[in-house]
């Protein structure tokens, strides 16, 4: 009985850690977002990105002076 809650607590844990690497940014039509870092750079505008929070960086572009 006391293995199980250790067992569970350590799957939550583990869980917790895990989705703590992982953030979302949302990226607003008048903005465009570069994602660099591990594996390919990425372009957004416009949507919602997942990136990996210790190990991609996100830089902005604002395309509103662009439009006016």
């Amino acid at each position: 009985m006391f293995s199980n809650i250790i067992v569970t607590a350590a799957i939550v844990v583990g869980v917790v850690i895990l989705l703590s690497f992982f953030s979302y940014v949302r990226v607003p039509v008048n903005k465009m977002a570069f994602i660099s870092g591990v594996g390919k750079n990425r372009v957004a505008r416009g949507k919602l990105v997942i990136y990996l929070r210790f190990f991609e960086r996100v830089d902005y572009l604002d395309l509103s002076v662009f439009f006016s």
